[in-house]
């Protein structure tokens, strides 16, 4: 079965899958839960990742995510996807962390070993000694 759409049926459901088109039957703002079903959000800056989720809620602020985030920690602030930052759903977290972890270790020792960081340098994390 062949599906056809126009372009801007193709962003309409885009849209709604990133939750940034308007829908009415939306439950209440949860940030978890739209953390959840977006898979989370980039967060090299924290900042714009609240405003992330926040566009893609009605009624959510800064504080109620911070409180989310650090008293509830139901969302979590992690480097789990890509070596960058990411917010996502802690229950997300649990699982991104174990199985994309390794991978990013890996790929961090392939890179100090180019740089010629040996495992001393690399945990004292000195990027290079200073000759004063």
């Amino acid at each position: 079965m062949k599906i056809s759409l126009t372009s801007h049926q193709a962003r309409v459901l885009r849209m709604r899958s990133q939750r940034l088109y308007p829908r009415t039957d939306d439950p209440p703002p949860i940030p978890e839960h739209i953390l959840a079903q977006v898979f989370g959000v980039q967060a090299q800056d924290l900042p714009a990742a609240r405003l992330s989720v926040r566009a893609r809620s009605a009624g959510l602020t800064a504080s109620d995510l911070e409180q989310t985030r650090q008293i509830d920690r139901s969302i979590a602030w992690t480097w789990c996807m890509r070596g960058t930052l990411h917010v996502v759903a802690s229950e997300d977290a649990r699982w991104l962390v174990s199985l994309l972890g390794p991978g990013l270790i890996a790929s961090d020792k392939r890179r100090l070993q180019e740089l010629d960081w040996d495992d001393a340098r690399a945990a004292a994390g000195s990027p290079c000694s200073v000759k004063r």
